[in-house]
């Protein structure tokens, strides 16, 4: 080939997605030895174009992969961070046909229970592929052939990656490479000593050819991107921390990924949200001294504040959703949440008056004259930034700020949060609906019933009646007939 297919990095700032992509694996791949053609560049940018485009990626977008790339200035990280993701079968429903092209007769996906695909790791000789060999021995998998599980798509990810730069890649780089890919597997108990013991045998058994100390700084490369890839849970400012955690549950909740989706749906979301049963110390990691113990101490501190803040955050907006599925319930059941909250900003039409929520729900405060008691001398700051100012960024499928939350939180504070919790189960019942309403203080109730009837013209009158009627002695009857 002549030197006119190779791609020389342009000093300019690259404008788009595809020209980051290809700078950054030249550059790497130049730093390491390699001489790409443009056409492989071309190609592995394209992929990883398409693999993180996907319309169910709110989070895991191409966005993503530069945010693990982070200020490295190591090729390893980077090279692993821009395809550490590019399969991820629960999200995407499935694989790419180049994904599937790439990894071939090793990976069989068949029907499994509920509809579900599952992917089996397929038998094979370590001599007959030794790269497949050497990926599946650092992942801890079997050659003999398993079902893939915990793991699944930085496995298939770490292959993919390993299979495209196979030609340019010396053998140890790719051994790196797929180290790094694995050590994104989040939460894992001994994640450090495991992946440590994998690469040390790996190493000898594959004849790799590092040395013990290049073994231990793959270690250092693999955490780099590691904690790169979980940063977001130290970000200074909770409003950003929650930003990322509202673009992911869209990517676990198909029904939020529709234009207009249900109560059902915000409830089923919310309710599956649990930042409490996040261990600290499995989020960030240190390997020989590095991070040092001052840096994780401070990782640690940022970490926790962010969880309880945001745990916080989440049984509001929980029970929030539950007083609307409680009285969706009672008023006819279930429908879209814009027929209680009317349109959001950006479903809005030229043509006719746009009202926000949180105007009519202001007006409505003010008619009853309430009290944000909990907001005041200063307690719960940080929540009531959230609510009012809302999460740093937008998402696709919920507003930034809260106005139900902060006057729900205003009026009931933490221990009613709690004492509401219980209650505010998916999928919502009869029994549980009358206990979350009568949890509610009576005005506090009636602003909403109120505010929700404003929208919700097909339902106004039932919605105030039945906020009027539920702390009645009949509806005191009601509840408990169910015990």
């Amino acid at each position: 080939m002549g030197n006119d297919n190779i791609f020389y990095v342009k000093k300019t700032r690259p404008t788009t997605h595809f020209q980051r992509l290809m700078n950054s694996l030249s550059t790497s791949l130049t730093l390491l030895g390699a001489i790409p053609m443009s056409s492989e560049l071309e190609s592995w940018s394209c992929l990883i174009l398409r693999s993180m485009g996907g319309s169910s990626r709110d989070f895991h977008s191409i966005e993503h992969v530069f945010d693990v790339c982070g200020e490295s200035l190591n090729p390893i990280v980077i090279i692993s961070a821009l395809f550490h993701d590019v399969v991820y079968v629960n999200v995407d429903g499935g694989m790419l046909t180049e994904h599937v092209s790439i990894l071939g007769s090793s990976i069989s996906r068949s029907n499994g229970d509920g509809g579900s695909d599952v992917y089996t790791l397929m038998p094979f000789e370590p001599g007959e592929d030794p790269l497949l060999a050497m990926v599946v021995m650092i992942f801890g998998f079997d050659t003999k052939g398993q079902l893939l599980a915990l793991g699944k798509n930085e496995f298939l990810s770490a292959i993919v990656a390993v299979r495209c730069l196979m030609n340019v890649l010396e053998t140890k780089y790719l051994f790196q490479i797929a180290a790094c890919i694995e050590f994104t597997i989040p939460f894992q108990k001994d994640h450090i000593e495991t992946l440590y013991s994998r690469l040390v045998k790996v190493n000898e058994l594959q004849s790799i050819g590092l040395t013990s100390s290049e073994v231990i700084e793959t270690m250092h490369i693999a955490v780099e991107l590691g904690n790169n890839d979980t940063a977001n849970f130290a970000l200074e400012d909770p409003r950003q921390f929650l930003s990322y955690t509202w673009r992911l549950m869209p990517e676990f909740n198909a029904g939020l990924r529709s234009s207009s989706y249900t109560i059902c749906d915000f409830h089923r979301a919310l309710s599956s949200q649990n930042l409490k049963g996040i261990d600290v110390n499995l989020i960030f990691h240190s390997f020989r001294g590095t991070p040092d113990s001052t840096a994780m101490d401070k990782l640690r501190k940022t970490v926790t504040r962010n969880l309880e803040v945001g745990q916080l955050y989440i049984d509001v907006k929980l029970v929030s959703i539950s007083i609307i599925a409680s009285l969706a319930l009672l008023t006819g059941g279930n429908c879209d949440l814009t027929v209680f909250m009317g349109d959001s900003n950006t479903c809005r039409s030229s043509n006719i008056p746009f009202e926000k929520f949180e105007d009519v729900l202001s007006k409505k405060i003010k008619k009853y004259k309430l009290d944000d008691q909990y907001f005041k001398n200063g307690q719960h700051r940080d929540l009531k930034k959230l609510f009012k100012k809302g999460r740093k960024l937008s998402s696709s499928w919920d507003t930034q700020n809260s106005p139900i939350s902060q006057h729900l939180f205003a009026a009931i504070g933490p221990i009613g949060t709690r004492e509401m919790l219980p209650y505010s189960v998916y999928p919502m019942n009869n029994e549980n609906a009358y206990k979350v309403l009568r949890s509610v203080p009576r005005d506090c109730l009636n602003v909403l019933a109120d505010t929700f009837g404003h929208f919700a013209v097909s339902r106004t009158e039932l919605l105030i009646s039945t906020a009027q009627d539920i702390h009645s002695s009949k509806s005191l009857e009601c509840v408990r007939s169910f015990k």
